[in-house]
């Protein structure tokens, strides 16, 4: 049975497809990312799956493997990249707030590109 540390823990409900700021192990800087994990597990678990996002600077193209989010999705104010190749099991007590969630069809779009980085295109 876990112990979770309650006064450290985010508690609210986690859903997949929201964008939560979170601090990084050491608690010295904070990124973006976004859940991925099933909302069952998320309920159920002290880790949660999650991509982070990194700010995207459009003249260095992207890759297919990567994750294109526009500003109005980000609380960055300027467009995004998802690194779903940087995939991570996040303890719920590093997840400080949550700054936003992709739409449904955006949530796929997202998935679709994740099914490159685990190559289920292959199957």
């Amino acid at each position: 049975m876990h112990h979770f540390d309650l006064d450290r823990m985010y508690c609210a409900a986690i859903k997949r497809g929201e964008i939560f700021l979170v601090a990084n192990h050491d608690h010295s800087e904070e990124n973006l990312m976004i859940i991925v994990q099933d909302n069952v597990l998320n309920e159920r678990l002290s880790t949660v799956l999650a991509i982070p996002i990194a700010p995207h600077h459009e003249a260095g193209g992207h890759f297919k493997n990567q994750f294109l989010l526009k500003p109005s999705e980000t609380s960055l104010g300027e467009p995004a990249v998802g690194l779903p190749q940087k995939i991570e099991a996040v303890d719920r007590r590093r997840l400080l707030a949550k700054t936003g969630e992709l739409a449904p069809d955006r949530l796929r779009d997202l998935f679709d590109v994740l099914d490159i980085n685990l190559g289920r295109f292959r199957d």
